[in-house]
């Protein structure tokens, strides 16, 4: 884990966003179980799921370019 492809600038892990009349969203946390038994990402799961079946309908303003503005660069520039 030490060629290029790991070292690219941040992206992020998680995100939402709609899709024609549907909700789209992502996670890549998750893989270990100290993960799942945190309070924190089960909050953010658990929101997701609010999200996404349409009981709560949060703000997904698109915002990559602001947040993680090299976020698509393959291979890394440095």
């Amino acid at each position: 884990m030490h060629d290029s492809d790991y070292r690219r600038p941040p992206f992020p892990i998680a995100w939402a966003r709609k899709e024609g009349m549907g909700r789209v969203y992502f996670n890549a946390m998750g893989h270990r179980e100290d993960v799942w038994m945190s309070e924190r990402f089960q909050q953010m799961l658990a929101g997701a799921v609010t999200w996404a079946t349409g009981a709560e309908d949060g703000g997904v303003d698109a915002n990559i370019s602001k947040v993680t503005p090299e976020a698509g660069a393959m291979p890394p520039k440095n």
